[in-house]
């Protein structure tokens, strides 16, 4: 969320919707609001709590401890926390450099539901659907493209995906980053060519399927389109 006060309104809106919540946590670097959709999913959604969280989360710290938190005990604080240009460190032995987290995506048995769920509901009202009763449903931030995707899994279960952004030309694009990641031993699953991106997926150490992927010009991405290719990557 933008601002803690941000962060509390929504709270005051699941209040108000009789929506259950799981917990309230004060993690020193953040305070969050954390709630299950439909399927089970745990949401958590947080406000940055301090400008620098590096002075407290960080390798030579073991005292990090998460507490409850009261929404009412304080006058919510209004300016936001969060770095606009955030300090971005590199592996340089990575196969993949992306330049940031996108959104993440969910695969669900049951779109209408989900689409509909409580998370929505206390969130944003800023939400909307790729097309009318379509395979994917989107939570609009107030910058361009979703934060959440819902992917329509047909009744299967599914892991998550968490797609990235990944620079454009790297290693010579697809075929380099094949070769390399062949190299280090990283199995590349599914490769998608599309008018608006080219997505790379693979799956991290815990078998969630990732995509590493690269912008074409301006065209607006139909998350519609790449379900039936990714179908068979959910179960």
């Amino acid at each position: 969320m933008d601002t803690e006060a941000a962060l509390v309104a929504a709270w005051r809106r699941a209040e108000a919707a009789q929506l259950t919540l799981h917990r309230l946590t004060d993690h020193q670097i953040s305070h969050s609001v954390y709630l299950f959709d439909p399927e089970g999913n745990l949401h958590e959604f947080y406000a940055d709590a301090l400008r620098d969280w590096r002075t407290i989360f960080n390798p030579t710290r073991e005292d990090l401890v998460s507490g409850d938190w009261n929404p009412t005990a304080a006058a919510p604080i209004q300016q936001p926390y969060w770095d606009p240009k955030p300090e971005v460190r590199r592996v340089p032995d990575a196969v993949f450099h992306p330049v940031r987290i996108t959104h993440a995506s969910l695969a669900v048995r049951d779109l209408a539901a989900c689409a509909g769920s409580s998370p929505r509901s206390a969130a944003s009202s800023r939400w909307r659907t790729a097309r009318p009763r379509a395979s994917s449903s989107c939570a609009a931030p107030p910058r361009p493209g979703p934060d959440l995707v819902l992917i329509d899994a047909g009744g299967r279960c599914r892991p998550r995906t968490a797609p990235h952004r990944l620079r454009g030309g790297e290693r010579g694009g697809a075929p380099g980053l094949r070769r390399a990641a062949r190299e280090q031993g990283v199995e590349i699953e599914l490769i998608l060519d599309r008018p608006s991106k080219r997505s790379i997926f693979v799956r991290d150490p815990d078998r969630m399927l990732t995509e590493f992927y690269a912008r074409r010009g301006t065209a607006r991405e139909d998350l519609t389109r790449a379900t039936p290719a990714l179908r068979p990557y959910l179960a």
